[in-house]
């Protein structure tokens, strides 16, 4: 190899090495989340998850709100606010 080869080799390894630190920075900071942190991160996923699976139930398959209600041990007046918030996607 050349020495112009070499330097263009130089610089390709040495700019995967910076991507490479990048990345392992950007690793050990999502690793550093707390045990808490983690339980409210499930609690909201799992409450998002639940929030679409009842709408879906009372938008798209035309289940009473009643019923649905009965089956998550929910008040239908909770299932009523949930199924209108626009937020809910």
């Amino acid at each position: 190899m050349g020495k112009k080869e070499d330097e263009f080799r130089i610089e390709q390894l040495e700019r995967k090495v910076a991507g490479m630190q990048d990345t392992i920075k950007s690793l050990k900071t999502e690793a550093t989340f707390t045990k808490a942190e983690l339980t409210e991160y499930k609690k909201t996923n799992d409450m998002a998850v639940r929030n679409l699976t009842i709408r879906d139930a009372v938008i798209a398959r035309g289940i009473p709100a009643k019923v649905v209600a009965k089956e998550m041990k929910l008040s239908a007046a909770r299932i009523s606010q949930i199924v209108n918030n626009p937020e809910i996607v």
